[in-house]
């Protein structure tokens, strides 16, 4: 064992030591041995691929999974009468089992894209430039912290509940299928509290114009 070691360690260091004297770093140009001329980083990635790879690698084994679940959630038997039918594989996956398995897919991935929307304030230690490292580059210069917080707070909740808006309308659409009458939008709603608020308003502009009527005849 200690033979193996040494014949690795004589095959491998004199490589890693040639990497870190060549300057050539993953994620962050300036990570070189104390002594190193800083300018001959090589960058393989740079800040803002490793964040993508790292939040893409850890949101596709859920995302995966959620899709795995939605399609299996579908019965059998919709299948087998697809094919009964004389549809193909790919048709029947197309037309038949995906827009039933979005019912379940939609809710779980619109929560997992919120998340994932959140989650990417953890950038900001790579010096991404996304919004949380923005706020932290101004309340160092200008030492307002709590108030810039609250501003980043304001963002992230104005945008998810952009996210939110559109994931309920997206599950609105793809539950026509399995309810006899949809939910009214928000939007709908208020129209119908509207239209029932000036129906009252007639109503008493009605009932108030009827005495004045009687007394003048």
């Amino acid at each position: 064992m200690a033979r193996f070691r040494a014949l690795a360690d004589d095959q491998f260091q004199p490589a890693a030591r040639e990497l870190v004297q060549g300057g050539v770093v993953l994620g962050d140009p300036h990570r070189v041995e104390d002594g190193q001329d800083r300018d001959t980083a090589v960058n393989l990635l740079g800040p803002t691929l490793t964040a993508v790879i790292g939040l893409t690698l850890h949101e596709t084994a859920y995302a995966a999974e959620v899709v795995r679940g939605g399609i299996l959630s579908v019965d059998a038997g919709q299948t087998e009468a697809a094919q009964a039918l004389g549809l193909g594989r790919w048709r029947t996956l197309r037309r038949i089992v995906v827009p039933q398995a979005m019912r379940s897919i939609v809710p779980t991935a619109g929560n997992m894209l919120i998340g994932a929307l959140k989650g990417t304030s953890i950038v900001s230690v790579l010096a991404v430039h996304d919004l949380l490292f923005s706020v932290q580059l101004i309340y160092n210069r200008t030492y307002q912290v709590i108030p810039l917080l609250m501003v980043a707070t304001f963002w992230y909740v104005a945008v998810t509940s952009v996210l939110g808006a559109g994931q309920y309308y997206v599950e609105r659409y793809y539950a026509r299928g399995a309810a006899r009458t949809l939910p009214p939008t928000p939007l709908g709603r208020l129209r119908l509290r509207l239209i029932a608020l000036r129906a009252r308003l007639y109503r008493v502009a009605a009932a108030d114009a009827r005495p004045s009527v009687g007394g003048d005849r």
